[in-house]
């Protein structure tokens, strides 16, 4: 089970910097961006780094996706939406599907290809349910086009990286694994699916897994993502030994009190979807202007 451990705001501790440093740990960022900015500040300080170590999510599927021998995913979102469309109206013209192939359109297409990717997200596209929407069928369209084109559907990546890793013998990890102790995940928003907590299990039969987060609830939306509801580690003992030792923080701040200890002043912003933050931004900073 992935350890978990509390980090303060601000500048990451120094013994992360030391991890980063070591070839048999991978250090998983939270964007590309962040994952440069580490290249970028540790070349400035003269230390140094293995990029292939620091990598994000996306690289890291990517990478292990090679590794297990899988193809590539579709690239191409288009084409690939076209291939579907033909797949899901070939298997209507047979009836699989309740409306007739006379009165299906790309648009139904697209909407059940969002639908299925939303719900791969968290690994629930192969359930079904009454008054199935046609999902059951559509995922036998995406086989089909999987199989003519030998590429992968793209939100399904995850899952056949899972199936590959969960069919590998213990002993033969692949060779991104192959010389680590360990991957550590650096803070990250609490936007993974079940799919990818599901992938890190399939991973940790070869190599542990420790997750870094900020203080504060994790049920009121602080404190980023986690893979396992676990308390984290406050004592050295439990650092994994593949990291540098060093003492964890304890952490007892909850909810905003977290950001009124780092903050003179807070005025605070309540959004109701994460998307509005951009224009909530501009906004404000108008205000200001007009303010003076």
């Amino acid at each position: 089970m992935p350890s978990l451990e509390v980090v303060p705001f601000g500048p990451l501790p120094e013994w992360v910097d030391e991890a980063m440093a070591r070839e048999n740990v991978l250090v998983v960022c939270a964007t590309e961006g962040e994952r440069r900015h580490h290249l970028r500040r540790m070349a400035r300080t003269g230390g140094s780094v293995d990029a292939s170590r620091l990598t994000t999510l996306g690289r890291f599927l990517r990478h292990l996706r090679a590794d297990v021998g899988l193809p590539e995913a579709q690239g191409d979102a288009a084409l690939h939406v076209l291939a579907l469309d033909a797949a899901c109206r070939s298997l209507a013209e047979s009836g699989a599907f309740l409306l007739p192939a006379s009165s299906w359109s790309v648009g139904r297409t697209e909407r059940l290809l969002r639908l299925h990717d939303r719900l791969a997200q968290e690994g629930l596209e192969g359930r079904t349910w009454e008054d199935d929407p046609g999902l059951a069928v559509f995922g036998q369209a995406i086989a089909q086009v999987e199989q003519e084109t030998g590429r992968l559907h793209p939100g399904l990546v995850t899952q056949h990286v899972v199936n590959a890793l969960q069919a590998r013998d213990d002993r033969s990890p692949p060779f991104l694994l192959a010389n680590l102790d360990g991957v550590l995940m650096l803070p990250t928003p609490p936007d993974h699916g079940e799919a990818v907590v599901t992938l890190f299990r399939a991973i940790e039969r070869f190599v542990g897994v420790h997750v870094l987060r900020t203080p504060g609830a994790m049920r009121t939306g602080f404190g980023g993502a986690i893979l396992e509801d676990v308390h984290p580690i406050s004592v050295r003992a439990d650092v994994p030994t593949w990291l540098p030792p060093h003492d964890p923080v304890a952490s007892e701040a909850r909810g905003w009190d977290v950001v009124d200890a780092h903050l003179d002043r807070a005025h605070r912003v309540v959004l109701q979807r994460r998307s509005h933050g951009p224009m909530a931004a501009v906004d404000l900073a108008l205000q200001h202007r007009a303010a003076g």
